[in-house]
């Protein structure tokens, strides 16, 4: 584009004081009641736009493919969107149609409850910008386990602070592993909470002060050379 200055990237900051928050268990029960969850299920968990994008039509095939072994597991997916009622008649097409719960578009300041709703954060989307959702499960302690993509190269490493996957063998792969490898998903929480961190609006404040320090210290320098040029 033209430009010959130094260039800085700061990530917008986030505020995720609400999801650092421990939510009440009994929203979560009675949720999980609402929903027809039992105690013993294990709940795959999608939040965002439900548009086309998201590729959340994918997650679901992956989901009934699943579902032949894993007969305890259920799909939530919480938001709204002009998809809807296209996923919603893909999943009245099946036998497992009161397995896959659609919330709804959910206000902005009750969202972070729905987070801990979830066993493991899915999503097959490949047109994140920032991927806020991401960070907010992050955040909310639940493992992300997301479609491989250069939209998430420097927030999701895989095996590190999340699970990719390229296809379906991959996605079961790294679905069991966040499900029953207890070890390895609280590793994935821990190391997820340390780049949380540099979303914060904390984070972004003092980063934003730094460049412009920086800036400032730079531009007294070249002032500094420059007289000393003039004065020789």
């Amino acid at each position: 584009y033209g430009i010959n200055k130094p260039t800085y990237i700061i990530p917008s900051g986030i505020d995720l004081s609400r999801f650092n928050t421990k939510v009440d268990e009994e929203f979560i029960k009675a949720k999980k009641r609402e929903f027809n969850f039992s105690e013993n299920d294990k709940i795959m968990l999608f939040v965002g736009r439900v548009g086309k994008e998201k590729n959340i039509n994918e997650i679901i095939k992956y989901f009934l493919k699943l579902k032949t072994e894993m007969k305890n597991l259920k799909f939530l997916i919480v938001g709204g969107g002009p998809e809807t009622e296209n996923l919603k008649k893909m999943a009245a097409d099946t036998e497992y149609k009161d397995d896959i719960v659609f919330t709804g578009l959910i206000k902005t300041d009750v969202i972070h409850k729905y987070y801990p709703i979830g066993d493991v954060f899915v999503t097959a989307s490949q047109s994140e910008t920032q991927g806020i959702t991401y960070i907010e499960a992050m955040a909310s302690h639940v493992p992300v386990l997301c479609k491989a993509d250069k939209c998430i190269e420097g927030l999701i490493e895989n095996g590190v602070n999340g699970l990719t996957f390229t296809d379906y063998e991959s996605f079961k792969t790294g679905l069991e592993t966040i499900l029953f490898d207890e070890v390895k998903r609280q590793q994935l929480i821990d190391e997820a909470s340390k780049v949380v961190s540099t979303y914060t609006i904390e984070h972004f404040t003092q980063s934003v002060f730094n460049v412009y320090q920086k800036a400032v210290e730079e531009r007294r320098i070249g002032s500094r050379r420059r007289k000393r040029i003039l004065i020789n």
